[in-house]
Formats: structure tokens, sequence, C-alpha cells
């Protein structure tokens, strides 16, 4: 740049003037960048960073523009005082970033040390393919269903599966029902509706990856209703002590869940009685045997094959006390006392209640007695007595007549006895020497 300078004298000396060139050099600049985020995805933004400093003695603000590009990526321009800018790349790998600035009047260019960014893919959502439409019966399961995931970004084994029902009655919304298994990209699910339900449900299979993008498949579960055999409930009845045949009403606790007609179809044997199908299949019988009471068992069927277990008690009924029957006996005149055994004949007390003589009455021609514990009678005819006799006797329960025949016994031929008489003289006397039938 010129120079020049100018001295305007004195009195002692005279003015002069003289010109010179100075050579002014342009200042140096040190240029240095950043970038964030470090790494990056291939569909997002990287913001560079510039840092443009004038090396001393140098000084002032620089202007015009630094450049900046980068691999992968159409480069961003900053305009100074601007210092920053944004680089978008279509690719993912590690990314070389270059800035350089171009100088101006005052200032010399510089370049920047490159750096690198690693642009990572971008998150894509999942890929899930799940099985067709299925149909099977009520109360099946539809088996294990294939299902295949996949991530173009993420391990199969990092993604999570789940499965929800839009009928949650038919299929609830439990591991239970829909049951998912497998790993990797081979998945399964097993559809099992809720017991005796009927209809459709649509199950939704959703595959989520650890950034939280998803995508979802559906398919329909159809359940065919099916006829339920109705089923079989113990029962318990009480019955009296020969009460004849009972009916008893076992189809009552019995439950068909489709509703139909329980009938019984067959009846086992009771061991204390007997057992029938009531009419039209409506109820069963149940005979005790006689005398029985106490516990008893059998069993049922019903429509369909289900049998159960009907336990019956017998009540007992007194049945009341023995009945004396009556006797007929033969003993011998003089014979003494006579044990007869009343009771052998007697009906006893079908209770099995012990039974014993608690009375007798008088004989005609004869005396009676209770004989020891009352488990007899004896009877003594009078003195020389032959010929019919009775008396009655009583036990728990009645009386009867005891028929006596007291067989004669020849006593022997008389014996002659002396005899004294006195008579009157010159008269004709009769005298009575056997007075035995007198």
């Amino acid at each position: 740049m010129p120079l020049s300078a100018t001295y305007g004298g004195d009195a002692l000396y005279a003015a002069s003037s003289g010109n010179d060139a100075h050579t002014v050099n342009k200042a140096n600049t040190t240029l240095s960048i950043s970038d964030t985020p470090d790494p990056s995805i291939d569909t997002g933004n990287v913001t560079v960073t510039a840092s443009l400093l004038v090396t001393h003695p140098g000084s002032g603000t620089p202007t015009g523009t630094i450049t900046v590009t980068a691999t992968q990526s159409t480069g961003c321009t900053m305009n100074l005082p601007t210092t920053s800018c944004a680089l978008s790349f279509s690719a993912a790998g590690s990314q070389t970033i270059n800035a350089s600035f171009g100088g101006d009047a005052s200032f010399n260019g510089s370049v920047a040390t490159a750096i690198t960014n690693q642009v990572n893919p971008s998150n894509t959502a999942p890929t899930i393919t799940g099985p067709s439409n299925q149909s099977i019966n009520e109360d099946a399961n539809t088996g294990a269903l294939a299902v295949t995931v996949g991530d173009a970004e993420t391990a199969a084994s990092s993604l999570t599966l789940a499965g929800t029902s839009d009928n949650t009655t038919l299929v609830p919304n439990n591991a239970a029902n829909i049951a998912l298994g497998g790993s990797g990209t081979n998945r399964t699910v097993t559809i099992m509706p809720a017991a005796d339900q009927s209809g459709s449900a649509t199950i939704t299979l959703r595959v989520t990856d650890p950034g939280g993008l998803f995508t979802e498949t559906s398919f329909t579960v159809t359940i065919t209703a099916v006829d339920d055999a109705p089923t079989a409930v113990a029962d318990v009845a009480t019955v009296n002590e020969d009460s004849g045949s009972n009916t008893i009403d076992v189809l009552g606790n019995d439950s068909d869940i489709d509703g139909g007609t329980n009938l019984v179809t067959a009846v086992g044997t009771a061991t204390n009685g007997t057992t029938a199908v009531g009419p039209a299949g409506a109820n069963v019988t149940y005979t005790p045997n006689g005398n029985y009471c106490g516990p008893d068992s059998f069993t049922y069927t019903i429509t369909g094959g289900s049998s159960e277990t009907v336990s019956v008690t017998v009540t007992c009924i007194d049945d009341g006390p023995a009945a004396a029957v009556a006797d007929s006996v033969t003993v011998n005149e003089d014979s003494g006392a006579n044990t007869i055994t009343v009771l052998t004949n007697d009906t006893p007390d079908p209770d099995g209640t012990a039974f014993v003589v608690t009375a007798v009455g008088t004989a005609t021609n004869g005396t009676t007695a209770v004989g020891p514990a009352g488990a007899n009678v004896t009877y003594t005819p009078n003195g020389n007595y032959c010929g019919p006799d009775s008396f009655t006797y009583t036990i728990t329960g009645g009386s009867a007549t005891v028929t006596v025949t007291v067989t004669c016994i020849d006593d022997g031929p008389a014996a002659a006895v002396a005899d004294s008489v006195t008579v009157n003289e010159a008269r004709a006397n009769t005298i009575t020497v056997d007075q035995r039938y007198a």
C-alpha cells in the first residue's frame, strides 16, 4: 500500500515530501469443526459447528463462507457470522466430514481437520407373518400355529410378540387362552377358547422392537358349537324301613349346559334293596329289603353316559313286639310241675328285641307259674286229675292260650282194709267194705 509524508519547513529549512510503498499481508485463520449427534441415523440431520480463529498477531472478524462437505451428503454452507449448518446423509456407515474457509480481503482461508460421524440405519418397524383363519369345534384348541417375525435392525430374539382378542368371552386375554411360544424368528400361537363357548373372535398379534415400533397382523378363529353331554351329580335320599317302592328324583341336581332333556338310562344294583328306572326315565325307584334299615347305595346313568352314586339311608321303623302263638301240650296225671316251652313257636320281634313270658293265667285243674327269667311256664295238674285243662300266658306284645291234656294214669288195684262195724241182734245188716267211690 502507498505511504506519503510531507514536511512544511520552518525559518531555516525548506519544506519537503516523500513517498514509499508498504506491503500489508492478510491475517491467517485456523478452522475446526464438530458434529452432533454422533452416532446419528440415516434419516436424521447432523449439525456441524465451526470455530474460525484469527492467528496472532492478526485481529478482526473474518467474513465470507465456510463450506462443509461429506461423503453420502450434499454438504452445507455457513455464511459468516453464522457458524453452523445441517447435514443429511443418504446412507448408513462411517461418514467423513470436511470444512474449509475460503478467506476474504483481510484473512487467509483455512481447512479444518476432517472428522467422522457414524451414521446408523434408521429404525424400521419389524415384520410379522401370522396364521390364516382357523375353524375348530367347541372345547378344542387350534394347536400351535406358526408365526414368523423379523426386523432389519434388531435381532429377532429381541422382538416382543403379544396377542389380544376382540371377544374376551370366547377367547379371554390371558396366557392360558392365547399361548405364545417359540423363539427368534420362529414363533407360535395357540388359541384355547373358554370352555363351552362358541362363536368367533379376531386375534391380533403384535410384534414390537426395542425402539417401540410395532407391526400387527390378525386372523379369525371360528368355534363351532358341539352338543355337550349332561353331567350327573351325586344324590342323597332317606327312606323308611319296609316303605316299599320309593321314587327318587336324581335328575333335579344334574346339569346340561346346552339345556337338553336329561333322562335316566340305567340304574345299578343296591346291596340292601332293589332299584329300577322310573317311567320314561324321569327318575329312579328304590325298594329296601324287608326289615332292613341302615345305609345303602347304587349308581345311575343319564343321557350321554355320565354316572353318579345315590346314597340311601333306610330309617329304622319299630315293627312291633313279638306275637304269642297258642300251644298244646300233654302231661301225665299226678306228674308234678311240668316245664312248657311256650316261646318256641312264638313269632319273634322283627327288630330282634328279646322277648320273655311276663305273666301266666290260672288253670282250672292245676296250678301255673312263670318259669325262671321268663323263659317258659310250669303247669302242675291237681292230684289224681286227668282230662283237659288250659291257661293263658303273656309275652311282650301279646298273649296266647296253652291247652293241656292231663293223661289219666292207673293208680293200681284197691287194697283191702279191715273194717269194724256194730250191728243189732236178730237183724240183717249190710256192711260196705269198699268206700273208694262212696
